[in-house]
């Protein structure tokens, strides 16, 4: 049976009871967040060639890390990261996430967990950006 389509559509009315949330509207504004970010650097020396980059932190969502001057390790390991082969020289069996110097594009860290730096080659600045929601 071919129905044709009427062109006069009649609403329905419609009574909702019972809902203990507000209904979604289409075009309603998403709840805003409160997004907060901290930048800052951390230098690692022959004095200290390893050190914590970022400390525990439920409200941090994630962390952007680059390395400059020279290459670094990264590890949220803390056993890990003090391995004696991420302190030698050239870095040629790293434990852990190389960052390469000169590389223009942040490396992207999810979530609040520590996380440390180590070098081989001195001064190596490892640039951090760590972004908290509320």
């Amino acid at each position: 049976m071919n129905a044709t389509p009427s062109t006069d559509v009649q609403p329905v009315p419609v009574h909702v009871t019972g809902i203990d949330e507000g209904l979604a509207l289409a075009g309603a504004a998403a709840p805003r967040r409160r997004v907060g970010c901290r930048a800052y650097t951390v230098v690692l020396t022959a004095a200290s060639p390893v050190q914590e980059i970022l400390a525990l932190d439920g409200k941090r969502a994630y962390a952007l890390v680059q390395a400059g001057g020279n290459q670094a390790v990264i590890n949220n390991n803390f056993a890990e990261i003090n391995n004696a082969a991420n302190v030698a020289a050239g870095l040629p069996a790293p434990v852990g996430m190389m960052l390469p110097y000169g590389n223009t594009t942040p490396t992207r860290i999810p979530g609040g967990e520590r996380w440390w730096a180590a070098a081989a080659a001195y001064p190596t600045q490892v640039t951090v950006l760590a972004v908290q929601e509320d």
